[in-house]
C-alpha cells in the first residue's frame, strides 16, 4: 500500500506538470466569475429585504417572540393571538387593549 500511496503521488504531480498554463488561468478566472456570481446573490437578497418596510420586520420579529429589548419592556408587544388582526393588504397589526 506504501509502493501505491507513491506510485499515485508520482503520477499526480506528472499529471500536474503537464497541464498547460492556459488551464490553470482558465480555472482562475472560473472562480472569479464564481466568487462575483456569489455578491450578485448577496446584492438581490440585500435588495429584497431593502424593499420590506422596517414596521414590518418589527412587527414580525415581534411575532416570532424577538425583541430588541432585554429588559422585558416591549414584552406586552410580542405575539398575542388573541389581538391579531389582518388588513387588506395582509399585514399584521396589534391591537392595544387599554
Amino acid at each position: 500500500s506504501e509502493k501505491l500511496a507513491v506510485i499515485c503521488k508520482a503520477k499526480k504531480i506528472s499529471v500536474l506538470a503537464a497541464l498547460p498554463s492556459f488551464y490553470l488561468a482558465a480555472e482562475e478566472e472560473l472562480i472569479k466569475w464564481l466568487n462575483k456570481l456569489h455578491l450578485a446573490g448577496i446584492a438581490v437578497i440585500a435588495e429584497a429585504w431593502a424593499d420590506i418596510p422596517i414596521e414590518m420586520i418589527t412587527r414580525l420579529f415581534k411575532k416570532c417572540g424577538i425583541s430588541n429589548e432585554l429588559d422585558g419592556t416591549e414584552d406586552n408587544l410580542l405575539y398575542d393571538l388573541d389581538k391579531e388582526n389582518y388588513n387588506s393588504e395582509d399585514s399584521l397589526e396589534i391591537v392595544n387593549e387599554d
